[in-house]
């Protein structure tokens, strides 16, 4: 990503004794890319999205393409919806296999299994970039996901488990659609500061199962599951449906919207195009402004907690369960001296 600034999360704890009284969060993070390519055809928007975003470049590509059709009426054919799932299911699975990887308390336990584990990677990262599965490709994912998961592998996709004793999460969902494009659509700085009134709302993978980030195990155990539910559809694509994963519609005259489940939760795209299909205005709201709100899930999980003795280690894996999309960075202070 030359040139393009890719921001930074700032959490600050604030500590009384060993407990997190506090917590403030800034972040350096571009809101939007695609409304840099206003006057560009939707089609080139989309492409150039997947090659600008380090992170969910495909989800975010797929936004595009979904909310452009929507915002010209049109209906995409079954085909082109699969190759489209084919790409978000790749991601998704290279993301999630990534993200375990280099999880500092889980990269020991993969040590027997890094060729499997390399080659499952690019499995993914080929069908998001292609739309489709080559049978030798997907013999090999399905062998070296049995790898990594065999038992006895501490710590592989098998071994984790979503888990039910942590706290629950407020979960955006496809319900949530109306309200969040219609706030999109009448304030410029909803995507700064997103909000749904009286909730503190959660996206990602512990979040579509229900639970919540704040318990980083929990977190790992659901893109454990994720990962076996993407590679179920790499394995058969003829399965594949659009259901919980892209949600798109009308969003007003010559609008629409798009909301896709990216590895790091729902993303949201309201596009506006001119008659010859060029982009005219572009709201993108990501996952990372719900997780990382100043009044959001991590400041819920962080305040009262108590972090031990290494408390920037320790509120930093736990921020990190909530999985931003720039850089994170933890500090902690008195709150004496707040």
């Amino acid at each position: 990503m030359s040139g393009i600034r890719e921001g930074e999360i700032c959490v600050t704890a604030f500590l009384a004794g060993d407990t997190v009284r506090r917590v403030a969060i800034a972040s350096e993070r571009p809101v939007s890319l695609a409304s840099a390519m206003i006057g560009r055809p939707a089609a080139v928007v989309a492409e150039a999205m997947a090659a600008l975003h380090g992170l969910c470049g495909q989800s975010h590509a797929a936004s595009v393409h979904f909310a452009a059709a929507a915002a010209k009426g049109a209906t995409l054919p079954r085909s082109e919806i699969g190759r489209w799932m084919i790409r978000l299911a790749g991601e998704r699975l290279a993301e999630h296999l990534r993200t375990l990887f280099t999880d500092q308390h889980r990269t020991s336990r993969w040590a027997g299994n890094l060729a499997a584990l390399r080659d499952a990677i690019a499995t993914g990262q080929n069908a998001a970039r292609s739309g489709t599965v080559r049978p030798d490709a997907a013999s090999r994912l399905a062998d070296g996901l049995a790898r990594l998961a065999t038992p006895g592998v501490d710590g592989g996709p098998a071994a984790a488990t979503t888990g039910r004793t942590g706290r629950l999460a407020d979960v955006i969902s496809p319900a949530d659609d109306e309200a969040i494009i219609a706030a999109l659509a009448a304030d410029t700085g909803f995507i700064r500061a997103p909000q749904l009134p009286g909730r503190v709302p959660e996206t990602g993978p512990a979040a579509r199962h229900g639970i919540s980030a704040a318990e980083p195990e929990a977190a790992a155990g659901a893109r454990a599951a994720e990962i076996r539910e993407a590679a179920a559809l790499l394995l058969d694509p003829e399965a594949a449906s659009p259901g919980g994963w892209i949600s798109a519609g009308s969003a007003g005259p010559d609008a629409g919207y798009a909301a896709v489940e990216t590895p790091r939760g729902r993303l949201y795209y309201r596009l506006v195009l001119d008659a010859d299909g060029k982009l005219l205005d572009a709201r993108v709201l990501a996952p990372t402004e719900w997780n990382f709100h100043p009044a959001g899930p991590l400041v819920l999980a962080l305040t009262g907690y108590r972090p031990g003795t290494d408390a920037v280690a320790a509120i930093t894996r736990r921020a990190a369960a909530f999985d931003p999309c720039v850089a994170l960075r933890v500090s902690v202070e008195s709150a004496a001296d707040a």
